[in-house]
């Protein structure tokens, strides 16, 4: 039987040795620090009592921090309450007592755990069991107490990733090493950081580890590359890490086995923050895997670190005062550099930051692509000995050194002086005053990334060695700086014009400077180009020429771009690069941060389909025009406009008609048209001219294409105000040189006199404002006026049209107008002006002479014709008048053109006269003076001179002083009576006079001269081809006949027909007629009036014949 909980106790001799046959103390969390429970498990191999005063021991239990009693808490083989609710704790040792009335029984495994705090140093103690009881024995000895010691209860098995780590109390430091290193402490520097991690933990692939608190000003997740610098440690820790800004968490993911208590060392760049955040603490985690969750600790320090401020993290920005040009503010040209700063690190040849302050100086050149280097001095002295400098990519660099041996502080200002020989120039493309993008950094330039550098805060400003680039005369268009874009079109010759402005009194442009194009607009393109030939995707280099006089000073030239390419439907950009005769040995181009846009869609235009392509039109007119449109794909449904200089295409193209936008025109057969509906002559006002009012404003003008998308295109045109107009010819032309034919660049002058539908040309020369003649184009308009109203409805086109819209004529290629084949009809006169004009500039025609009064110029009727029927015959005293043979009452005479048609407008106040003039001729009949013979007889001789004022009356009529006055075209002669006068060949000669003469040759008593005084008319030939009645006979009244000594009176009704000579009376018939007898010595007639006057003038020796 089972005695003392021994199997078969009972039989003699059966005996076993007291043990434990299971004694084992293991433990949840190996990690110091932490919370811990403690798993005890115990299986005696004979029964405990309480009776017996049984007790189970744990001793060597180290390290934590437990009060007089711990808190059992039973897992399994308890029945209950075997070993109560508590231990007792007393150095290191934990005592449980077998509670009253309780047994542990031998063979049953009893599980219990207690909680405690694991110390924060590591440890390792060997922890063990003692197992006491007392049995009553029979021996003479009485009592006696038995003890149990179990010595390795403890597993010896990993736990979390630490060896050992499942035995009780065996405490380790999860990081025992986690130091933490920045390398400087500029503001947006690259900051190196250096982990060293070692660790008890054998973390396995999988696992995570995260270093928080680098909250660096942040939000992004970025991936940062991993640099192992000992042990190896990329393979395990990752060759990358996860850097997510916003909770500044590192997350490291663990890609190996590490091993523990090895050191791994390993670094990676972050960008400092702007400024200094509140000081970030630094601490290590892990949030799961092979350890579990680890708590969140401190990283410390390295103990070697050198930086100045030993929180990590704590930014002290450099400071960057100024930059001084002392020897020279001018773009292009050298000068000795003062760089003033603090550099807010410490800087030694030895540390990180080499020492080395670097300076980024945008658009300054020097040297070649091997750069240039120089001694500097500094004050405080000997801080700073060496200076570099290069272009390198696309930014040039200045690296200050300080001298070997020599620890700048981070607070102190230093000034250290580059100095001229070195020869660095400054940009020329200028430098704003305080220019941001001149900056300083701490450290090589290699090592650096340049939003970590920091601006100047005092610099000049140096002007920029183009202030202006004009593209065809247009400013640039197109970009936020005026002059940082311009389009140009893919032609051969476009006109450039840049402008230097600079503050000093040298001059750097200057003829033979060289340029070029250069396709992509990137900061420093010229530098990256400078290698290049040229080809589609670079121009030569093209001479500049100084513009002698300019101001501000230029240089221009004509380039010829087709031969480089506009790559794609919207165009390509070209970087325009520089180079100066005399900065050409500082190596590569200057840039100038001017950027070309070239295109192609339009590339060149025809002024009115002129035959003449160019990008730039100089001389547009003041008026309706078109342009023939040469480039890619021209369509007609294209549109095309101008608009002024100052605008730009892409927002105001498509602006409506007015006096400066021409509006979007659709584009017809590769022409865009543009007009002006209210560009046309005046309709009211004297004289009636161009109204400039609604032409088209004087300025330049820029070309906007719009394909379904609008763009500039680089062509111009320039609308011209026409200055002057001029006459082409030299000289008034006399007008008898000007009948017949139509005259070239006839000039109209007070001495000149035009008939009446006679052909002519005027010719006049369109000038600029420089005498310059132009204006191809230009609407030029005539009208006329007389004594100060128009008559323009009496100027005729030589289609006959005397509409004021038919009226005009363009200006050729060369300025000139001709108005050819014009007629004046329907009027004559004086005071005639003719009008030339174009918008806002007008010629009169004729124009005042020095010393001559202007008066305008005349026009004569071509032929004067007598509208009143005249009798064959007029006889003296048959009309009551005695003394008289009396005319019609009126006679009407016509001022006429060449065509038989009276001049309506020839009028009282243009005091035209008309004279008549008595004229015989006999047909070699009738005896005249001998004068010459006038026309359309030849056998017409003019009246005698003798006679000539009394024989037609009244006399008036016959001089100078009539007063008989062409109106609505018809002069009215009344009361007109021959006197004195009798025979067969009569007929009234009329002549056209300017005015009544009263000085000159009169024409009383000279019957040929048919010129009128007239002062301001010196022309020696008739103004009109002179008139004359039909012919008629003034017949006597009555005849006188002596016969011998007898005379004898005969009326005119008893004239005899017969005079007989034989004595013998007639008979009838005859009866009355004189019988004379035989032949008698003398025969006299006389011719006489009816009062029996004699006819004194008549002198008709072929009117009569007696035979």
């Amino acid at each position: 039987t089972e005695l003392m909980g021994v199997t078969n106790g009972t039989n003699p001799l059966q005996s076993v040795v007291p043990a434990l046959d299971v004694a084992l103390l293991t433990q949840s969390n190996p990690f110091t620090g932490y919370a811990n429970t403690i798993t005890v498990s115990l299986s005696p191999n004979i029964d405990l009592t309480n009776t017996d005063g049984s007790t189970v021991t744990i001793q060597t239990l180290s390290g934590p921090t437990i009060g007089s009693t711990l808190a059992l808490t039973e897992v399994s083989g308890f029945l209950g309450g075997e070993l109560g609710s508590t231990g007792a704790y007393s150095a290191d040792t934990l005592v449980y007592t077998v509670a009253s009335g309780h047994t542990l029984y031998a063979s049953t495994t009893y599980v219990w755990t207690f909680d405690i705090t694991n110390p924060d140093a590591a440890q390792s103690p060997l922890v063990h069991f003692t197992v006491g009881t007392t049995k009553i024995n029979n021996d003479a000895a009485g009592s006696q107490t038995i003890a149990i010691t179990r010595l390795d209860p403890l597993p010896g098995t990993a736990l979390r990733g630490v060896t050992n780590g499942s035995n009780a109390l065996h405490n380790v430091i999860p990081f025992e090493i986690k130091e933490f290193d920045d390398s400087i402490d500029t503001p947006f520097a690259p900051n190196v950081i250096t982990i060293v991690i070692q660790t008890n933990i054998a973390f396995v692939a999988g696992d995570q580890i995260t270093i928080t608190g680098m909250l660096l000003g942040t939000t992004e997740t970025v991936d940062v590359a991993l640099t192992s610098l000992a042990n190896d440690a990329t393979s395990v820790w990752g060759a990358n890490v996860s850097w997510i800004g916003s909770s500044g968490d590192v997350v490291f993911n663990v890609t190996g086995t590490m091993v523990e208590q090895t050191v791994y060392t390993f670094q990676f760049t972050v960008t400092n923050p702007a400024a200094s955040n509140p000081v970030p603490t630094i601490g290590i985690e892990v949030n799961g895997g092979t350890p579990g969750p680890l708590v969140n600790v401190n990283m410390t320090r390295n103990a070697s670190n050198t930086d100045v401020v030993t929180d990590p993290f704590t930014i002290v920005s450099p400071e960057f005062a100024s930059l001084v040009f002392t020897t020279a503010v001018a773009p292009g040209e050298g000068s000795e550099l003062v760089f003033t700063f603090t550099p807010g690190d410490e800087l030694n040849t030895e540390l990180t930051n080499l020492g080395v302050v670097t300076f980024l100086l945008p658009g300054f050149t020097g040297g070649t692509d091997s750069g240039l280097t120089s001694a500097v001095t500094s004050s405080p002295a000997d801080k700073f000995d060496q200076a570099s400098f290069l272009r390198q990519g696309e930014t040039s660099y200045l690296q200050l050194t300080s001298k070997t041996g020599v620890t700048n502080a981070y607070d102190t200002e230093v000034a250290v002086t580059v100095p001229l020989a070195m020869q660095i120039k400054l940009p020329a493309d200028g430098i704003v005053a305080n220019q941001a993008n001149i900056q300083m950094a701490v450290g090589p330039y290699a090592a650096m990334v340049w939003s970590s550098a920091f601006s100047v805060e005092t610099v000049a400003a140096v002007a920029p060695l183009f202030t202006g680039v004009k593209v065809n005369d247009l400013a640039p268009k197109g970009a936020a700086s005026t002059y940082t874009i311009a389009t140009i079109p893919e032609f051969s010759a476009v006109y450039l014009e840049f402008q230097e402005l600079t503050t000093v009194t040298a001059t750097i442009l200057a003829t033979g400077d060289l340029i070029s194009l250069r396709q992509g607009s990137a900061a420093w393109g010229c530098y990256a180009t400078r290698n290049d030939s040229a080809s589609t995707s670079r121009t030569g280099d093209l001479s500049l020429t100084l513009i002698a006089g300019s101001s501000p000073v230029s240089s221009q030239l004509t380039a010829d771009f087709s031969g480089i390419d506009a790559a794609t439907p919207g165009g390509t950009n070209f970087s325009l690069c520089y180079v100066g005769q005399e900065i050409t040995a500082a190596g590569p181009d200057s840039e100038t941060a001017i950027t070309f846009h070239l295109q192609s869609k339009v590339t060149s235009v025809q002024l009115n389909s002129n035959g003449v392509s160019t990008s730039r039109i100089l001389q547009a007119p003041r008026n309706d025009f078109s342009v023939l449109l040469f480039g890619d794909n021209i369509a007609d449904t294209d549109a095309v406009s101008f608009i002024p200089d100052a605008e730009d295409c892409p927002t105001q193209a498509a602006t409506a008609l007015d006096l400066t936008h021409t509006s979007a025109v659709t584009v017809a057969s590769s022409v865009g048209s543009f007009v002006w509906p209210n560009c046309k002559p005046t309709t009211s006002g004297v004289p009636i001219v161009m109204d400039s009012a609604e032409c088209p404003t004087i300025g330049f003008y820029r070309l906007c294409y719009n394909d379904g998308t609008t763009i500039e295109t680089g062509i111009s045109a320039y609308i011209q105000q026409v200055t002057t107009i001029e006459l082409t010819a030299a000289a008034h032309l006399a007008e008898p040189t000007f009948t017949g034919t139509a005259q070239q660049y006839q000039a109209f002058g007070a001495n000149f006199v035009h008939e009446v539908f006679e052909p002519f040309n005027v010719t006049v020369l369109l000038k600029d404002s420089n005498g310059v003649a132009c204006c191809e184009g230009t609407k030029v308009f005539i009208s006329m006026t007389k004594a100060g109203v128009d008559a323009s409805s009496d100027l005729y086109n030589s289609d006959s049209s005397n509409a004021n819209a038919d009226k005009i004529v363009l200006a050729d290629s060369s300025g000139v107008v001709t108005f050819q084949n014009y007629t004046i009809r329907n009027t004559a006169g004086k005071y005639f002006y003719f009008t030339v004009s174009v918008a806002s500039a007008n010629l009169t025609i004729p124009s005042t002479a020095a010393g001559v009064a202007n008066v305008g110029f005349t026009v004569r009727p071509s032929k004067l014709t007598q509208t009143t029927t005249l009798a064959s015959e007029y006889i003296v005293g048959a009309d009551g008048d005695n003394a008289a043979a009396v005319l019609p009452s009126s006679i009407l005479v016509e001022a006429q053109d060449r065509y038989g048609t009276v001049l309506p407008g020839l009028v009282t106040a243009d005091d035209y006269h008309c004279e008549a003039m008595l004229m015989t001729a006999g047909s070699g009949l009738d005896s005249y003076n001998g004068a010459v013979a006038s026309p359309p007889d030849s056998d017409y001789g003019g009246v005698q001179g003798a006679v000539t004022s009394t024989d037609l009356t009244p006399s008036t009529v016959q001089s100078g002083s009539t007063n008989v006055i062409f109106n609505l075209g018809v002069a009215t002669l009344s009361s007109l009576k021959v006197v004195k006068q009798a025979g067969m060949y009569f007929s009234i000669k009329y002549t056209l006079t300017e005015h009544a003469g009263t000085t000159g040759a009169a024409v009383v008593g000279t019957p040929l001269s048919t010129t009128s005084d007239n002062a301001a008319v010196t022309s020696p030939t008739s103004y009109t081809t002179v008139a004359f009645s039909t012919t008629f006979i003034v017949s006597p009244a009555r005849m006188k006949i002596s016969w011998g000594s007898t005379p004898t009176d005969y009326t005119s009704t008893t004239f005899p027909f017969v005079a007989r000579l034989d004595g013998v009376v007639s008979t009838a018939p005859s009866a009355d007629a004189p019988n004379v007898d035989g032949l008698p010595s003398s025969l006299t007639v006389t011719l006489l009036d009816a009062d029996g006057a004699t006819l004194t003038s008549a002198a008709c020796t072929s009117c009569f014949v007696a035979r």
